[in-house]
């Protein structure tokens, strides 16, 4: 909430010094009431700007959670479609394995040697957390496979070869969806910061400029800084 309350002391001084009229009148043009309505207009806007891809961001990564969440339980009815054709044994154990890591699993569980002190070592995790690029090359790999066995045939659309390469192609999509998203956030949050805090002609130094030329011209004990003065501008710590 930093940034928001940032434009918000930043558009009670603009209205403050606007109220002073004609005793409002610095030297410096990014000081002057015209500038700093610009720049108002401008934080507002990146505000807006980041609240806006925050959402496109949110949408496309949950449309793409409910749509991978089905993927196992799809790639689950391709194997047993796959054993109930009669394809090759091979052809199985490899529909198999790329299941096991659709799902995280290794293809095969190596066996534990115990080490040269006699203890067993610790096994190391089943299921790993993957990311969707992985699952989708997983899931790919698979229909890949079931695309090039001729005894797979099917009458259920989603299970079907198109249907199933219809998926793949909404996998990547979906992806690629994230990754456009993620990009225009970061360059929003980037302009947002721009406009706020990291340059010389951001909210955050021209906001405590201005504020110093009121105290300057009006005194410290004037009643013109007493109303400006409770416009604190602050700056985030950076992570």
């Amino acid at each position: 909430m930093t940034h928001v309350k940032n434009v918000e002391a930043f558009e009670g001084f603009v209205g403050s010094c606007t109220g002073f009229g004609d005793k409002y009148n610095p030297g410096l043009p990014k000081l002057r009431l015209d500038a700093l309505s610009v720049l108002l207009v401008n934080a507002r806007k990146a505000l807006a700007s980041v609240h806006e891809k925050k959402t496109d961001y949110d949408r496309v990564t949950n449309e793409r959670e409910v749509f991978f969440r089905d993927i196992p339980r799809l790639a689950a009815s391709v194997i047993l479609t796959l054993d109930a054709s009669g394809v090759k044994a091979e052809t199985l154990h490899d529909a198999k394995g790329f299941y096991r890591l659709l799902l995280g699993r290794r293809a095969k569980v190596k066996a534990l040697e115990p080490t040269p002190e006699g203890e067993m070592p610790a096994r190391s995790p089943r299921v790993a957390q993957l990311s969707y690029e992985s699952k989708t090359d997983h899931f790919a790999r698979l229909v890949q496979l079931v695309s090039t066995s001729p005894n797979y045939a099917v009458n259920e659309p989603e299970l079907s070869v198109p249907g199933l390469k219809a998926t793949v192609k909404k996998m990547y999509s979906l992806n690629s969806a994230v990754v456009k998203a993620r990009v225009a956030l970061g360059n929003a949050r980037i302009t947002r910061n721009e406009t706020l805090y990291s340059t010389d002609e951001a909210i955050y130094m021209v906001g405590r400029s201005a504020r110093k030329y009121v105290r300057a011209i009006f005194g410290q004990n004037s009643e013109e800084f007493r109303q400006v003065r409770r416009f604190v501008f602050t700056k985030p710590r950076a992570r």
